[in-house]
């Protein structure tokens, strides 16, 4: 019996044998006095047990099987335990055809403590801004780092409409970039047409206070005559931000349980399937205007003229320009001189590129640069060898430490006993030559084609093996910097087949003097991705981060 019931009775027992008076009984278990008598009634025929209610120890009518409440425990405990309640109910009903009212589902979350909580922050006052009354008006855009699937972080950068929370466009990318968000922006304009603003953050790719005179993405909107407003604060870009959080406690979940770990089955899970189906049935608006705003592109207009990266360079007196740390010469023919003018080179989303000018595109070519090697040109006649007559090049120089010798940009190996050692090369029509102290000791015919790099007989790519191995130099130092470095020098050196290009292997490992590993290591994922792994994609993707993976310098410190 409960502490209430042994009063009770107890007070009972002494009004009934005398011992206490009816008026103090009554005040002490503070009831009226027809209750009292018929407390007295209930004593005189059932005895101690009048105390008891009559349902005591009866089953309810409404009691749940227990062998589902068991089911649904096991469920959230070992499929459902990162849903919150409301989604985890909508999937034991859809998926599990198992239904619960809310009520018990949450007593039962409770037993096992498996209730997901809500983060809650102290409140502010604001001002409650009303939605745009047409789609198409106003859109809200922006990026979240997170560990979307799998256990390293990928951006998921989406816009959403304000005027009924659809979300135009998703897609995951490594990082949040200029290239990534112009790949969102021709998706949905694509999709949907031209918007007339956009609402985003203070970022320095949208043009805020780090690239207040220039941004690419404000440059491309301001073609298509779309206007870009910055928010002071994320409240005052609550629809996307409480997007983020939606997304966050949903889609990770459904990704989970469907086992996706990579960008192609995210991005294909979360256009085809779950904004269409999860996200708009459920969190979707009507507006208050059915007319949309957006505007159709107008015919003739190229959206991947509009959505790239655009730079300007000066035309040299010899019709020539830098970019990218190469010279390259304008060969389409012209009617007068263009010294100091101003052309412009644009950069695609695939990382290829053209040169302009005055609107047009003109042909190009890299102008061949002296190689920087410290060789000796020597006679190509020698007293010790008969050399042939016909021959363009003869060199002298020390074997490399992959075991080749080079000739025009050319390298030709030898066996790995010779490395260091001083050889002559001799370059005729249709071979080359390698000589060791007027001893031949290679043969090799002369490459002619441009894809061809080097020439590489299988009994000399000992060196090359031994690169590859993960115990080697080339290796444990892409390791330092992470996994996405060392796949793109494996890679390096598989397509090498026997040459080791140290140009591009130590041209990646040296970003790591001016840049931050984790920058390094996600520009050499980024050029995997895109299958272009060089050099040339790795400095172009850390170029468009700007500072944010710059290190400081520090400064001199003088005495």
């Amino acid at each position: 019996m409960s502490a209430t019931e042994q009063l009770q009775l107890d007070i009972i027992v002494k009004i009934s044998s005398g011992i206490m008076n009816r008026d103090q009984g009554q005040k002490i278990l503070n009831v009226s006095e027809r209750t009292l008598r018929r407390y007295l009634a209930e004593y005189l025929q059932k005895g101690v047990l009048f105390v008891k209610h009559g349902n005591c120890d009866a089953v309810p009518a409404n009691r749940s099987d227990e062998e589902l409440k068991k089911a649904v425990q096991s469920l959230v405990k070992e499929k459902y335990f990162d849903f919150n309640m409301t989604h985890c109910l909508e999937k034991l009903k859809a998926t599990e055809n198992l239904v619960v009212t809310r009520e018990v589902f949450r007593r039962w979350c409770h037993e096992i403590k498996m209730v997901k909580k809500a983060k809650r922050r102290a409140p502010k006052v604001r001002k409650r801004r009303e939605r745009m009354q047409q789609t198409g008006l106003m859109l809200q855009m922006d990026g979240s780092h997170h560990r979307w699937f799998g256990d390293k972080p990928s951006c998921l950068i989406a816009a959403i409409d304000d005027a009924d929370s659809d979300v135009a466009f998703g897609e995951f990318f490594p990082a949040e970039d200029t290239i990534s968000c112009m790949r969102v922006l021709q998706k949905i304009i694509e999709k949907m047409g031209i918007f007339q603003i956009l609402y985003v953050d203070r970022a320095g790719i949208f043009g805020g206070s780090k690239r207040a005179h220039f941004s690419q993405v404000k440059r491309a909107l301001e073609e298509l005559g779309t206007h870009i407003i910055f928010a002071n604060s994320p409240e005052a870009k609550g629809r996307i931000e409480r997007l983020w959080g939606t997304l966050q406690d949903r889609l990770i979940p459904e990704m989970r349980i469907r086992g996706i770990d990579n960008y192609d089955g995210a991005n294909a899970y979360l256009q085809d399937q779950f904004l269409p189906n999860e996200y708009a049935s459920k969190f979707k608006v009507t507006p208050a205007n059915l007319q949309t705003a957006y505007k159709p592109v107008p015919q003739g207009f190229d959206l991947h003229e509009t959505f790239c990266l655009k730079e300007d360079r000066t035309v040299a007196r010899d019709h020539t320009f830098s970019w990218d740390t190469e010279i390259y010469r304008i060969d389409s023919p012209l009617k007068h001189s263009i010294h100091k003018q101003r052309i412009e080179v644009r950069t695609y989303q695939d990382l290829s590129w053209k040169v302009f000018f005055a609107g047009k595109e003109i042909e190009v070519s890299k102008v061949k640069q002296p190689e920087k090697a410290n060789l000796k040109i020597v006679p190509a006649c020698n007293e010790e060898a008969p050399v042939p007559a016909q021959l363009d090049l003869t060199i002298e120089q020390k074997v490399r430490a992959d075991g080749h010798v080079v000739h025009l940009n050319r390298y030709y190996s030898v066996d790995e006993k010779y490395i260091g050692q001083k050889m002559r090369v001799i370059g005729e029509v249709s071979e080359v030559r390698i000589y060791q102290e007027g001893k031949l000791i290679e043969t090799h015919q002369r490459l002619t084609g441009s894809h061809q790099i080097n020439s590489t007989k299988p009994e000399h790519k000992g060196p090359w093996k031994r690169a590859m191995h993960p115990t080697s130099f080339y290796r444990k130092s892409a390791q330092n910097l992470g996994t996405g470095v060392d796949q793109l020098i494996l890679m390096v050196l598989e397509r090498g087949n026997g040459f080791i290009d140290t140009k591009t292997i130590f041209g990646v490992l040296g970003f790591a003097k001016d840049h931050h590993r984790d920058g390094v290591n996600e520009a050499c994922k980024h050029a995997l991705e895109i299958e272009t792994p060089n050099y040339r994609a790795v400095h172009l993707f850390l170029r468009l981060q700007g500072p944010r993976w710059v290190k400081p310098k520090l400064a001199a410190v003088e005495g």
